[in-house]
């Protein structure tokens, strides 16, 4: 597919024809890069001033984001649980049968990205066993990147370094407790434009003397309809 895509993007060069590809999802990691051909103008991805805010509160608030922003859930403090607390392998990433030893019926519970589960699915499992709410952390590579999804419960994505204060948070609390806020859509985020995470990184191991990718674009939170109800596929909103 590669070869098809170089051989032509060249053809339309020679004939004129501005072309433009996707530096590709697999950042953080260094020369990541799809498309990365001379001619070819290569777009990052980068974030944009909106951000859809859900701030987790513990006394400290911490700013997250998450599309699902319910209007009736309470600003009460609700029980805050580490998901890996319970000692279950991989616990911590609220995969399937995560909570089969631990209770987390009215909670809210701290999950952390990675080991192959999607965003969204993690709140799936946590609101099936019966949590009342989801504060998911990113990884040491995920860094400040963080999504707005289509959740299924109360829930709200942080960075990495806001994940590690809540968790020693909980370690050192006799009886830790959180509620998130909803607040909606906020224009002005200073830290914009930054390349997100997961944007594929150069160089170019095809033509490393060319510094590549060339531009940034738009390419987190980007807002779209779709015509179908949020309960149909799960999967699909875990993009």
């Amino acid at each position: 597919m590669l070869a098809k895509i170089l051989a032509g993007s060249f053809g339309a060069i020679q004939k004129g024809v501005f072309v433009s590809c996707a530096a590709g999802n697999s950042g953080p990691l260094s020369a990541t890069l799809s498309n990365d051909a001379p001619w070819i103008l290569i777009v990052g991805a980068s974030t944009i001033d909106r951000t859809i805010k859900a701030t987790a509160k513990l006394g400290i608030q911490y700013d997250g984001e998450s599309l699902f922003q319910p209007s009736g859930f309470s600003s009460t403090f609700l029980p805050l649980i580490y998901a890996g607390a319970g000692g279950e392998p991989n616990s911590k990433f609220c995969g399937a049968g995560a909570f089969n030893k631990t209770n987390v019926k009215g909670k809210i519970v701290l999950c952390e990205r990675g080991n192959g589960g999607g965003r969204v699915a993690k709140g799936v499992e946590v609101k099936n066993a019966g949590g009342a709410g989801m504060i998911l952390m990113n990884q040491e590579t995920d860094g400040f990147s963080v999504k707005a999804d289509a959740h299924v419960l109360p829930a709200t994505h942080l960075s990495f370094a806001s994940g590690l204060k809540i968790k020693d948070y909980i370690n050192s609390s006799s009886c830790p407790v959180a509620t998130i806020l909803f607040k909606g859509t906020c224009i002005g985020d200073s830290s914009a434009p930054a390349v997100t995470s997961s944007s594929s990184r150069g160089p170019s191991l095809v033509s490393p003397g060319i510094l590549k990718p060339d531009i940034l674009g738009p390419g987190v939170s980007i807002l779209a309809a779709w015509p179908f109800s949020l309960d149909d596929d799960i999967n699909c909103l875990n993009i």
